[in-house]
């Protein structure tokens, strides 16, 4: 009922909010349940953000929300992050929407479920419009995104990450630091990205090799190893390895696994040569190896 609320100039403010004094509340914004709104947060108009005892949101200090920003319980968003408008954090699963995903209890996956029902982002997030992120997902400090993108449950992003704009994962996902997800990318489901990986814009993964909608015959997502590149519009077939360092060319259908620091493009694409030391080198040089 509304008398349950304190209302503040068109603002519900629900009596388990917790509220800094130097945050501010926009126009129309409704925060219910356990909330806490940390110190120069700015909340803008019409955004919803809500908590409970068991998944407590909490939206720490010099965080923006801009204008119709929609913040599901259990949503832990870092310090001094920027969320533009229309963005929804902590979205609920597959599992929460329909009582169940065959996905979770298939035994490959196993390794990247993440068990606690929250959205945890780092510091420093910049996300832009139009983006969802799903609960089940933890996402390092200093992620960057495009508009547009989604990044589906059980799903875990390093530190320095970008997703370009519209690229999105379909959930249990690993993508280590430093991770670049070119824009309109698309990750199928038991992806595993290593860390300073670069996938190139509009590059496509596939987890089932005969498109049998069946569990057992799914979730055999592709791996691509720290440090390697994948190129623009790129096809990785399902159980593909692209190995460490290696670098494949644009436009390239990757049916075989690609062994380390090799060259491979084509369709099907062919390993060709060896990255030299140097070439190597220079790509080392462009990315934080040490986070």
């Amino acid at each position: 009922m509304i008398t349950e609320y304190k209302l503040r100039a068109s603002r519900i403010i629900g009596p388990g909010a917790i509220i800094a004094p130097t945050a501010r509340i926009g126009e129309g914004a409704i925060i219910t349940g356990e909330v806490e709104v940390g110190a120069g947060v700015q909340v803008g108009r019409y955004c919803v953000l809500e908590g409970t005892p068991e998944r407590r949101t909490v939206i720490e200090p010099g965080t923006l929300l801009e204008d119709f920003v929609k913040v599901h319980p259990g949503v832990r968003l870092g310090k001094e992050s920027w969320v533009e408008a229309y963005t929804i954090l902590g979205h609920p699963t597959k599992a929460d929407l329909m009582g169940r995903d065959v996905s979770a209890n298939a035994g490959r996956v196993e390794d990247l479920l993440i068990r606690p029902a929250t959205t945890i982002i780092g510091a420093g997030a910049v996300i832009r419009s139009h983006s969802v992120i799903y609960t089940h997902v933890e996402i390092g400090h200093s992620l960057i995104t495009g508009q547009g993108i989604m990044i589906r449950e059980h799903t875990s992003i390093g530190n320095n990450c970008v997703f370009g704009t519209h690229a999105s994962t379909d959930g249990y996902c690993s993508i280590g630091h430093m991770g670049h997800i070119g824009q309109y990318a698309q990750l199928s489901q038991s992806a595993r990205i290593g860390r300073c990986v670069f996938i190139g814009g509009h590059t496509v993964f596939s987890d089932n090799k005969h498109a049998i909608r069946d569990v057992n015959r799914d979730l055999f997502g592709g791996t691509v190893e720290d440090y390697a590149r994948v190129g623009l519009s790129c096809i990785i077939l399902p159980s593909i390895i692209v190995g460490a360092y290696s670098l494949v060319g644009a436009g390239s259908v990757v049916t075989r696994n690609v062994p380390q620091r090799m060259v491979a493009y084509g369709n099907p694409a062919r390993v060709e040569r060896e990255l030299s030391e140097d070439e190597i080198r220079e790509y080392l040089a462009s990315v934080d190896t040490t986070d």
